[in-house]
């Protein structure tokens, strides 16, 4: 999350008063002048929390939605997805600017930022009850255990237990399904929909054996770009008060267990009584442990911040530093670069006097120039990448792309690399031509360099654009076998390099990815294989 929206929401609760949708409307009524509409993108199989009936919202949160919906001028308009997994591809593509009951992960925030949680939930592993009779996470390594696709839980126990055998499913109730008939050892679900589905009967044979240590914790996920709507659900979010959260959700914190002997009715009311009272308890015991929370995420936040902080000033340092050695470097770079300028003329004249036509000598002479050329353009390149004054301007991406392959021909055309270029000739951008042809230089000499490195027979090169609305994905693509998974996380620091001293120091991955990080605001990432290695450039054109 940026700074400066985390900023924002650790002071809101300061200045906390009572909210009225007038007030609402008052504070950020310029923001609702331009907005028609909310969309927004749910679960829509998770009941009895929400799904999609016949094209509406149905579960427990729409109720609460509606209590939003009280406070804004604007309507929150539903966006249908077939899954949970589609929702968030929308939640990506911008086609929906909020998610309902959608819980922070290190993945969804590269494009989403949370408000807090207004609804927490316990998660709970179910097993059959003549199965095995788990007492940890630790006796489930090895187990299959089913997890519903792209759900918070499953990024949380691939990251703290990988032993787990985790198996997606569609939905909870297909989980319960699968355990229930043997395919599947157990099922990560959350107790409120598991005592939905059990209420029917259907799993007689299922038990809760694990209650996991982490919470679900629900809030709304807001697209990146909209920091104003963040704000404004987060501050109807924290001003709601706790009574009226109760009448929504306490209702259901009573649905029923899961019922083991159907001839017996005192067992079931035992039961159902002393799950109310732990239910009880566990509500009160983390109602009586929210504020002591909250003060440690304030602080764990400021913490973060003040590292972000030393962070900016070291990266500052760094392109200071950087400014001075370009400054040296074209200092001692003009003079040569124009005398073998000038040596060019003088042989291409002296040719041309000797009426000396040689088609290969004039060929090498057009590349050293344009090599000279470059040089001197990315000196002022680099120089102006530090500028913060520089102007953007419109360029044709394939004129671009076929620079970098003019300029890396000689090299390319030794090593027999066939070049596939598929993407629109047509594709206007806006931003800073050279910059971008630098990039593709690197990428072109890195994947020539696993080439030949390898004596790949039948080498290749593509590169292919991929391009959703206005978000733009230009794939470099070879056939060298890809990049040693354990070197992976290293490519893109400053002064690696596979290559050996004599051949590189380690910086053109990294001055690249600056490049996109700082000035097209995108990335680049690896995409490896064994088949060889993909880079991809990904950015957004408003």
């Amino acid at each position: 999350m940026p700074f400066r929206v985390r900023w924002i929401l650790l002071f809101l609760p300061l200045f906390a008063y009572a909210l009225t949708p007038a007030l609402i409307h008052e504070k950020y009524k310029a923001y609702f002048k331009t907005q028609k509409a909310i969309t927004m993108c749910i679960d829509p199989d998770w009941m009895p929390l929400e799904a999609m009936e016949n094209g509406k919202m149905v579960g427990v949160n729409r109720e609460f939605i509606d209590w939003v919906q009280t406070h804004l001028p604007i309507p929150i308009t539903l966006i249908p997805t077939q899954n949970w997994s589609e929702s968030l591809v929308f939640a990506k593509q911008r086609k929906c600017d909020i998610l309902s009951l959608v819980m922070r992960t290190p993945l969804r925030e590269k494009y989403l930022n949370f408000t807090s949680s207004y609804l927490e939930l316990p998660n709970v592993i179910i097993v059959h009850q003549d199965a095995y009779k788990p007492l940890s996470l630790l006796d489930l390594h090895g187990k299959k255990i089913g997890v519903v696709k792209n759900y918070a839980m499953a990024e949380i126990m691939r990251n703290h237990y990988p032993q787990i055998h985790l198996i997606e499913v569609p939905n909870e109730y297909e989980g319960l399904v699968q355990v229930q008939k043997g395919h599947i050892d157990g099922l990560v679900a959350t107790s409120l929909a598991v005592a939905h589905n059990l209420q029917s009967g259907e799993f007689k044979n299922l038990h809760t054996a694990i209650t996991l240590p982490w919470l679900l914790r629900l809030g709304f996920g807001v697209r990146l770009d909209d920091t104003v709507l963040l704000a404004i659900l987060e501050e109807i979010v924290t001003q709601t008060p706790q009574t009226k959260l109760d009448a929504i959700f306490g209702k259901w914190i009573t649905a029923k267990p899961l019922e083991r002997d159907t001839n017996s009715q005192l067992f079931r009311n035992v039961m159902l009584a002393l799950l109310a009272i732990l239910l009880f308890i566990l509500y009160h015991y983390h109602n009586s442990r929210k504020l002591n929370q909250k003060l440690q995420e304030s602080l764990a936040i400021q913490i973060h911040d003040i590292r972000q902080k030393d962070t900016i000033i070291f990266h500052q340092n760094k392109l200071a530093s950087m400014g001075e050695m370009i400054q040296n470097i074209a200092h001692q770079w003009r003079q040569p670069l124009a005398q073998i300028n000038s040596a060019i003329g003088v042989i291409d004249n002296r040719l041309y006097q000797n009426s000396i036509c040689d088609r290969i000598i004039e060929e090498k002479l057009v590349e050293i120039e344009k090599m000279t050329h470059y040089m001197s353009q990315t000196i002022d390149d680099f120089h102006g990448f530090l500028d913060e004054n520089k102007q953007k301007e419109s360029f044709n991406l394939y004129e671009t792309i076929q620079k970098a392959i003019d300029i890396t021909k000689g090299s390319l055309e030794s090593c027999q690399i066939d070049i596939r270029l598929h993407l629109d000739i047509n594709i206007t951008l806006v931003g800073y031509p050279n910059e971008l042809l630098h990039i593709f230089v690197v990428l072109l000499s890195n994947a020539k360099d696993s080439i030949q490195i390898r004596h790949i027979t039948h080498p290749t090169i593509t590169v292919l654009l991929k391009r959703i609305d206005n978000f733009f994905e230009i794939y470099f693509c070879d056939n060298a076998g890809g990049i040693d998974p354990s070197i992976e996380e290293k490519i893109f620091e400053p002064y690696f390099s596979t290559k050996g001293k004599q051949q590189g120091r380690g910086l053109g991955l990294y001055i690249s990815k600056m490049i996109m990080q700082e000035s097209f605001k995108g990335d680049i990432r690896l995409q490896n294989s064994l088949k060889g290695a993909c880079f991809v450039i990904e950015f957004y054109q408003d």
